[in-house]
């Protein structure tokens, strides 16, 4: 286990991965609760967020109750000042036809919300069928967000979009790894909008720690065509 002196050196890495040595050694529910507190708490002093990659590898070794910890967290900082809240620099390493990034672009992220109407009743799956053939689904039963992509090629998101993006289309920074079953590329290609032969590109988002971002180079805007549109 880290001594506070070498947490305080390596630190939120360091942090974390005494906070997850912690946990596996802790023998109640209580005791996981008081470690993973701390560890948040320390996250906030330090004015810095937990290194979600490696979270997302660990799921099974210690990781899973920080992770529902961050999420309990994001729905109670709801009323909180935006500049309170956590949120994580994820850089966009191209869209789903390989395409790189520019400024000011938008990346959307599609939550669907319940399928209920008034009085809570839940919609026949005739109706869900018909807005998807009538193409009102997305209007409907989805929630989008969209983040704007800044002067380096990343996004700024909070805890859930954040894991949406890395744990389902993700690279680990460190090991270049993908967070997610999914290869780095489709085994077969599909038909672009534009009609187009394309493999769709899995890999497409990697998480940026705050030394990381800053060094990142400012992306010069191209007036590039894009592949598949």
């Amino acid at each position: 286990m880290l001594n506070a002196n070498e947490k305080r050196n390596e630190g939120i890495g360091g942090l974390q991965r005494a906070c997850l040595a912690d946990i596996g050694r802790s023998r109640s529910q209580d005791d996981i609760d008081r470690v993973v507190a701390a560890f948040l708490k320390d996250c906030e002093a330090a004015n810095d967020v937990p290194f979600l990659s490696d979270l997302l590898v660990n799921v099974d070794h210690g990781a899973q109750p920080v992770l529902i910890a961050l999420a309990n967290k994001e729905m109670g900082d709801v009323r909180r000042p935006a500049e309170k809240r956590m949120v994580w620099k994820i850089q966009v390493l191209c869209d789903e036809w390989g395409n790189k990034p520019q400024p000011g672009e938008q990346v959307e992220w599609r939550v669907r919300v319940g399928h209920y109407r008034r009085e809570g009743i839940p919609t026949s799956a005739r109706e869900i069928s018909r807005s998807m053939v009538d193409g009102s689904f997305s209007e409907r039963f989805e929630d989008v967000s969209t983040y704007t992509v800044d002067d380096k090629g990343c996004i700024e998101c909070g805890f859930s979009a954040a894991m949406h993006f890395l744990s389902i289309y993700g690279v680990h920074p460190i090991t270049r790894h993908g967070l997610s079953t999914k290869p780095e590329l489709s085994g077969e290609p599909s038909r672009s909008p534009s009609g187009a032969m394309l493999h769709v590109h899995y890999w497409r988002y990697k998480e940026m720690r705050a030394a990381d971002y800053a060094a990142l180079p400012k992306i010069e805007p191209t007036d590039t065509a894009k592949r598949g549109r």
